[in-house]
């Protein structure tokens, strides 16, 4: 399945939200300001195979590919992202949607739902329900 760029919204990265390795935002931010997505995964991707545990680099890059519309390589590493971080309620969120976006319900639930069965936010209830 091929997600299209303007099915789903992914926030532009700024240095000043990120607490990550500045060498790397500082060359992905413009790549991404740009328009250059595949330039800002290859950026990603160099700076995984320094860090391969950083659930932020994971998530970052998985965002990218999902821009290009690359839904396998997003899943795939928003998926390892989780792994490394299961509480991260940012990577629970892009998870959700991209699973709702491959018509994956279940697994979307999986990931907006808490322990206790209730969305994990009013974010998550949106994806999950359509409503507040």
């Amino acid at each position: 399945m091929r997600i299209e760029q303007h099915d789903l919204v992914v926030p532009v990265v700024k240095p000043a939200d990120l607490g990550g390795d500045r060498r790397v935002i500082r060359r992905v931010v413009p790549l991404a300001s740009r328009g250059d997505l595949a330039g800002a995964s290859e950026a990603y991707g160099r700076a995984i195979e320094k860090d391969p545990d950083s659930p932020y680099l994971l998530r970052e890059r998985a965002e990218s590919w999902a821009r290009q519309g690359r839904y396998a390589e997003a899943v795939a590493d928003g998926e390892k992202a989780l792994a490394l971080a299961p509480d991260d309620h940012p990577t629970r969120l892009f998870l959700g949607t991209l699973y709702r976006l491959g018509r994956q319900p279940d697994r979307a639930e999986a990931v907006l739902r808490g322990s206790d069965g209730l969305p994990i936010g009013d974010d998550a209830g949106l994806l999950l329900f359509g409503v507040l």
